[in-house]
Order: C-alpha cells, then sequence, then structure tokens
C-alpha cells in the first residue's frame, strides 16, 4: 500500500487552512483492518492477490469507505465507473467539456472524476471559477496484483487534461 493517501490526509489534518479539499482516489484506509467488518476483513486476509480483481467493488466495500471517510469534510475518495451512478454537479460538465478521450476508458470512467463530482456536491461551488485551485489536491492508487499491494500512480491522460485546467495538483 501507498503511504501518500495516509500523508496527504494528515497534512490536510495538521494544516487545514492550507488545503481547501483533498480528492483520494481508491485509497486504502490507515485503520482498515480495525474498522472492517469481520467477514470482509477475513476476506481481505485471505485474499490471493494473483486473482483477478472483480470489474466492480462490492458494494459493502464501497460503502465501509464512504462511511470511513464522511464527515471529515477534507477527504473525497473516488472509484472508477463510480460517476455514471452518481448525482452530477453541473460545474462537473463544464471542468469535463473540451477533454478528450486519449485512454482506452471514457473520459467519465475515472475514479478522479467521481471524487472531484463529489467535492462538487459537497462543496456547493457554482462555477468552475470557484474551484479552489492553489489547494486542491489529487492522489491516487491502484492495485498491484503482481507486488500485492496498492501503489501510488499518476493521473491517465483523460484526468490530466482536467485536472490541468482547473488548475489543482497532484500529490
Amino acid at each position: 500500500m501507498s503511504f501518500g493517501g495516509l500523508y496527504a490526509r494528515h497534512y490536510a489534518q495538521r494544516f487545514p487552512d492550507e488545503v481547501a479539499g483533498l480528492v483520494l482516489v481508491e485509497p486504502e484506509h490507515e485503520d482498515y483492518d480495525s474498522y472492517m467488518p469481520q467477514k470482509l476483513n477475513e476476506l481481505y486476509q485471505a485474499w490471493d492477490p494473483d486473482e483477478v480483481l472483480p470489474e466492480e467493488l462490492p458494494d459493502e466495500i464501497v460503502q465501509f469507505y464512504r462511511v470511513a471517510h464522511a464527515g471529515t469534510g477534507k477527504t473525497w475518495p473516488g472509484t472508477s465507473g463510480e460517476y455514471s451512478l452518481s448525482k452530477k454537479h453541473p460545474v462537473m460538465a463544464k471542468v469535463l467539456a473540451g477533454v478528450t478521450q486519449v485512454e482506452e476508458w471514457p473520459v467519465t470512467a475515472c475514479g478522479e472524476v467521481a471524487a472531484m463530482n463529489a467535492y462538487l456536491n459537497s462543496a456547493g461551488i457554482t462555477d468552475v471559477s470557484k474551484i479552489p485551485r492553489d489547494t486542491l489536491y489529487f492522489h491516487a492508487q491502484t492495485w498491484n496484483a503482481m507486488a500485492g499491494k496498492w501503489q501510488a500512480r499518476s493521473g491517465c491522460g483523460n484526468c490530466r487534461q482536467w485536472v490541468t485546467k482547473i488548475g489543482a495538483a497532484w500529490i
């Protein structure tokens, strides 16, 4: 597992006046084992990383992460494919306008899009110009089945376009 998500959350907690928002894409929570329901924790511990990951995360895991991060007001996790199922914020459509698909997947398929949409829905942003560019950071992780751990990753070509457009940063 990458510690990038943990460090980013710690920074946001330690310096709240310097961070307007933090978008974490598929990070593993640092207290995963402590708060995971026993059955899921047993499955997680017994899981063989050489097996193929499911196309979608079980809803029970998605809900667990939403509860674990709810109420912090600083962290908005997103899961790949989640945006298509969520309440779409009108500013997100403007952010994505003009972004061209340069990857094999649609522009809206990434967890970064879902996380940014969740942030916009919670922050009351009414226009792209109101997004706090200097204090919004993105951190993404992906599961490396060969190494058996989560690893930090950079954003895809689709997401890099709109993250650059709004002036946010990757950490």
